[in-house]
């Protein structure tokens, strides 16, 4: 049951997209902020996803509430696909300009194709991952899949934030010191 309504609600999203009726709020988001939200979406379940940040890694632009129901979405096909000795894994790294998020399944082979960076296919092959991918295009970002045998390997890239230092005059009203 639980299932059928996910997919009516992702069919429902893809039709406001495609509409043109999806509102988007883009703006600097923290994904160690983020991925609290979307390990608790995922219930007693997603606290077996290992996540691993830089601590460096800068915000990201997107809007936090759809870029929250992506991850979600992708860590809950990422661990429907693991085995259950080895959790899904999601980590970040800063490339050109952009972030990218890896999100694989515990399969040796999806983990080295995401960490070598091979992204054979664009097309999504579930409607989970067209509706990601859609959605992560629509914040200014790119989704891709990677085949890597039995695995399952995305990497979601979205534009870093720019991080401008803070000085004195930055934080007078008037720019004045």
């Amino acid at each position: 049951m639980r299932r059928a309504v996910q997919l009516l609600s992702d069919l429902d999203e893809l039709s406001r997209l495609h509409a043109g009726a999806l509102d988007l709020y883009l703006r600097p988001v923290d994904l160690d902020e983020l991925l609290t939200a979307v390990l608790d979406d995922l219930g007693p379940g997603g606290h077996m996803i290992q996540c691993s940040l830089p601590e460096q890694l800068p915000d990201v632009i997107a809007d936090a509430a759809v870029l929250t129901r992506v991850l979600t979405a992708l860590a809950a096909e990422a661990q429907r696909h693991s085995p259950p000795d080895r959790p899904a894994r999601l980590t970040g790294m800063t490339r050109a300009g952009q972030v990218e998020i890896h999100m694989t399944n515990g399969t040796n082979d999806a983990v080295q194709g995401a960490e070598r960076g091979t992204h054979p296919s664009r097309t999504p092959d579930s409607l989970t991952l067209r509706m990601c991918r859609d959605l992560t295009e629509t914040m200014g970002g790119t989704l891709e899949t990677a085949a890597a045998g039995p695995g399952f390997a995305v990497t979601l890239t979205l534009p870093a934030a720019s991080r401008r230092p803070i000085t004195p005059s930055a934080l007078s009203p008037t720019g004045d010191q």
